[in-house]
């Protein structure tokens, strides 16, 4: 008796990292995340809107 077939999975790279490092919020996508960062780059036409951010 054989033993059964071993599948093996392709390694995937890493998923970057969305979560902003400054308010803790997390984006689907690194684009909303880019844009997301401009709140808290003193540019105030994008004022954070989330609860635990100043």
């Amino acid at each position: 008796v054989s033993p059964p077939p071993v599948s093996i999975k392709p390694k995937t790279p890493p998923v970057p990292s969305n979560s902003c490092q400054i308010c803790h919020q997390e984006f689907p996508k690194r684009l909303l995340y880019k844009k997301h960062m401009l709140t808290h780059l003193g540019d105030k036409h994008f004022a954070c809107t989330y609860p635990v951010c100043n």
